[in-house]
């Protein structure tokens, strides 16, 4: 390989590293720009959904799903109950919610 090959070659990589950077930043641009118009698409299409079964309370006491209203904080469910908030762990197989504070 002379030298005339390793110049041609380090310019067409060079080239196709500079064109690499511009695509991802472009792509950066676009997914911010487009991110609040997705957001705003699923709330709007999305009715809200209340789990089925209970919220079971450390205690043993179990309130119906349908008589709280849980929010997404996060990556957490939670709800408010009688002045205390609640995050919701995955259902067992009786499909009971177990609620811990937050």
């Amino acid at each position: 390989m002379n030298t005339e090959d390793l110049v041609k070659w380090g310019v067409i990589g060079l080239g196709a590293y500079l064109l690499w950077q511009w695509w991802q930043s472009a792509g950066n641009v676009v997914s911010a720009a487009t991110a609040p118009f997705a957001n705003w698409y699923v709330n709007f299409t999305t009715p809200p959904v209340t789990p089925l079964g209970n919220a079971i309370f450390a205690n043993g006491t179990y309130v119906p799903m349908s008589m709280i209203t849980p929010n997404w904080v996060g990556n957490s469910l939670q709800f408010t109950y009688l002045g205390v908030t609640y995050a919701l762990s995955s259902h067992d197989a009786n499909g009971n919610y177990p609620a811990t504070p937050v």
